[in-house]
């Protein structure tokens, strides 16, 4: 006799808990994803700032240090033209004395009267004349005093910081009027025409 009967085999359903324990862990697994995916777009973001900002102080750094660069090259420059201004005061006095304007015509007068006065001569003025079509000036005194004090009186003169020529020089023993001698070697009588080359009458 044929046993017709079939085994039936029985699959256990899982139970609702262990559903619900593995959705969790499919959440838990996914949410972690999500922070994970949150926290790197954030760590991105900031070090994108914080490298343009490093740029931007970058830049405001180099500008600073090529504007610090500039100063102390003007600084430098500054002090080696003061150097420079203050080694040539001398050479520069001298020129400044070589030309004569209007304004410095009275002192180089004076100065030719100082002469005068330390060649122990007796000096007398003529005539001083600017001659504004040639930008020269022209000029003529006397001298009345011994031989060798005349002739001292000359190379004092000619050694005065200016550009002079000498366009007449007389020389004789009389005692022209207006004239009076101070002293007995006052034997010789100088007349002096000379032109200021370098005059300046601005």
């Amino acid at each position: 006799m044929e046993n017709n009967s079939k085994e039936i085999s029985f699959k256990p359903r899982s139970s609702p808990i262990s559903i619900v324990e593995s959705d969790r862990k499919k959440m838990s697994v996914r949410y972690s994803i999500i922070l994970l995916m949150a926290l790197t777009t954030l760590a991105l973001l900031g070090y994108a700032f914080l490298f343009g900002f490093v740029l931007n102080k970058k830049d405001a750094i180099t500008e600073a240090t090529s504007m610090l660069d500039t100063e102390q090259l003007k600084e430098q420059q500054l002090y080696a033209l003061r150097d420079s201004f203050r080694d040539t005061e001398t050479e520069r006095e001298a020129l400044n004395r070589y030309f004569i304007n209007e304004e410095k015509l009275v002192a180089f007068i004076e100065d030719i009267e100082q002469a005068g006065r330390h060649a122990n001569v007796l000096l007398r003025f003529n005539f001083v004349n600017i001659r504004e079509t040639e930008n020269v000036l022209a000029m003529e005194f006397e001298t009345l005093g011994s031989f060798s004090e005349i002739f001292y009186f000359l190379e004092i003169v000619e050694h005065i910081p200016v550009k002079i020529s000498l366009e007449k020089f007389l020389l004789d023993k009389e005692t022209p009027r207006g004239l009076e001698k101070r002293k007995a070697t006052d034997t010789w009588h100088a007349v002096f025409t000379l032109t200021v080359l370098s005059f300046d009458p601005k």
